[in-house]
Parts: structure tokens; C-alpha cells; sequence
């Protein structure tokens, strides 16, 4: 009886196991995957230039738009001249370039004085901000090292094929058990 009670409960406890972690990708599918399906863009923010707008740790949805259509007072993720990371900061001026493009000024919200660059937009489209989700980031950023993907897909199927490999363990030993209780009991009864 006891022993039909363990089982039961390790059941219970695996199928809610498993239920947990299909919500939880579930959910990093719906609000990471899906997005980009309709065309958004998503960026974390390290920084805290746009505190109190955008927190560090957010994730930006962004949608790409035609540069013609950006105005002052917009923001932009943006690959600033010379570096190697985007930057999310918002649009504060515009002017045109002697060759007639448009220039830029950007600034972050938290931050005293404008950039030091003068942004000139070389594509077509830059993604604009959209929305964001308050430390989303965070997750976002901790799944991009190979080692937390590692082990938080691998691991648990390992976990799971180990599991199902001592319980067919025990089971065969459980029989041998059972089939040498009957022989010994064939031996007795022949004696």
C-alpha cells in the first residue's frame, strides 16, 4: 500500500514537474518568439541611461520603421558610431546633412546632456521602441550563455532518462527477485 502511495506521489510530482516547465517555455515562447513573428525586434537594456522610462533589465520591443517616418521624441535602438552594442536612447533633434540625409540627435533619459555623436541613418528602417517588459531582460540576457541553455534543456532530460533508467533497474531486479522467491519455493515444495 505504501509503496503504491510513493509511486503515486512520484507520479503526481512528475507530471506537475513537467507541466511547470512547459508553461515556463511555454511563456518564454510568447513573449520572445512570438513577437518577432510579427515583425517586432527585442533588445535588453545593460545600461541605465533610460531609467525611469526603460529600466535595466527590460526587454524593448521595437518595430522597424522606415527613417522617414522617425520624429524627435521617438526612440531608437541604434548602433552609435564607433561601437559595437546598440543603444536604446530617444530622438531630442533632427537637421539635414550637406548630402540632404538625415541627422540625429540622441540622448537617454537619464542622462544630463545628448550624445556626443551626431546619428546619421545610413538604412532604410530603425527599429522604434514599442513597449517593454520590466526585467525580462534579465532572463533573456541568463539564456544567452551556453552553459544556463545547458542546463536548463539538457539537464533536465537527463534528469528524466536517469529516473527512467533506475526505475526499469529496480523492476528488473524486482522480477529476479519474484522468479528466485518461486524457485526456491519449486525447490522446497520438492523436498
Amino acid at each position: 500500500m505504501a509503496a503504491r502511495q510513493g509511486r503515486t506521489r512520484r507520479i503526481i510530482s512528475g507530471v506537475l514537474f513537467a507541466v511547470v516547465m512547459l508553461a515556463g517555455l511555454s511563456l518564454v515562447m510568447s513573449l520572445v518568439v512570438v513577437p518577432r513573428v510579427f515583425g517586432y525586434e527585442t533588445y535588453v537594456i545593460v545600461g541605465r541611461s533610460m531609467t525611469g522610462t526603460i529600466d535595466i533589465g527590460s526587454l524593448v520591443y521595437s518595430k522597424p520603421t522606415p527613417v522617414q517616418q522617425l520624429k524627435v521624441g521617438d526612440i531608437i535602438t541604434f548602433m552609435p558610431p564607433g561601437m559595437d552594442k546598440p543603444d536604446t536612447h530617444r530622438i531630442i533633434g533632427e537637421k539635414l546633412s550637406p548630402e540632404g540625409k538625415r541627422v540625429f540627435t540622441t540622448q537617454g533619459d537619464n542622462v544630463p546632456s545628448p550624445d556626443p555623436w551626431n546619428l546619421q541613418i545610413t538604412s532604410p528602417k530603425l527599429p522604434r521602441y514599442a513597449f517593454h517588459i520590466p526585467w525580462l531582460g534579465f532572463g533573456v540576457a541568463v539564456l544567452s550563455i551556453r552553459l544556463v541553455r545547458i542546463l536548463l534543456f539538457v539537464l533536465p532530460v537527463m534528469l528524466v532518462a536517469g529516473a527512467a533508467l533506475v526505475r526499469l533497474w529496480r523492476q528488473a531486479g524486482d522480477e529476479l527477485a519474484a522468479e528466485d522467491g518461486m524457485a526456491v519455493a519449486g525447490v522446497r515444495e520438492r523436498l
